[in-house]
């Protein structure tokens, strides 16, 4: 998993938020047997550094005579990180709930699935997983003060599952399904 989600990170820096995500399932769901906790952590860690140890070595060698080693390795996701602040897509912290919403009337369903994952407390790992998932990738999107709907492609996979989950619920009763 650690693996997986830094190659996603070396190729679009927000999905770094998948492996915090894993991360803090893995503690929620073994919150009470750490040493299953460090471990689980410790195997995604490692995953993770392994695939950004070229990225990170590359960029180093790469523009060590410009700039610090630090700011060398982290080069390209901070020259990145300037565009978060472009004045010109500048919308409301509910913008990507209303937006996305408006533009698929189907993801109301996803109140539904949201309610029923939550009351049904049969918690695992891809349930927590998709849950923390979207929780952190709504929260970061909707708090970085430039908004555009391009970037509701990192969270809206987690949205249509539970979403596609919330209209199974539904259409059960109406042997919709």
């Amino acid at each position: 998993v650690g693996l997986s989600a830094a190659l996603a990170f070396l190729f679009r820096f927000p999905q770094g938020l998948f492996f915090i995500a894993v991360i803090l399932s893995i503690f929620l769901l073994n919150i009470k047997n750490f040493k299953l906790v460090i471990k689980q952590t410790l195997w995604c860690i490692l995953g993770f550094v392994a695939a950004l140890i070229p990225f990170l070595t590359f960029n180093y060698f790469m523009y060590h005579n410009d700039v610090s080693a630090l700011v060398a390795a982290f080069r390209p996701i901070l020259f990145a990180s300037h565009q978060q602040f472009n004045p010109f897509y500048q919308n409301s912290w509910a913008y990507y709930p209303i937006t996305l919403f408006k533009q698929n009337p189907f993801l109301v369903f996803s109140f539904v699935g949201l309610f029923f994952i939550i009351k049904r407390k049969n918690y695992n790992l891809p349930k927590v997983v998709l849950l923390v998932a979207l929780t952190l990738f709504l929260l970061y999107f909707s708090l970085v003060p430039s908004k555009v709907l391009r970037f509701s492609l990192s969270f809206l996979p987690y949205l249509s599952l539970i979403a596609g989950f919330g209209f199974k619920i539904s259409a059960v009763p109406f042997h919709l399904w």
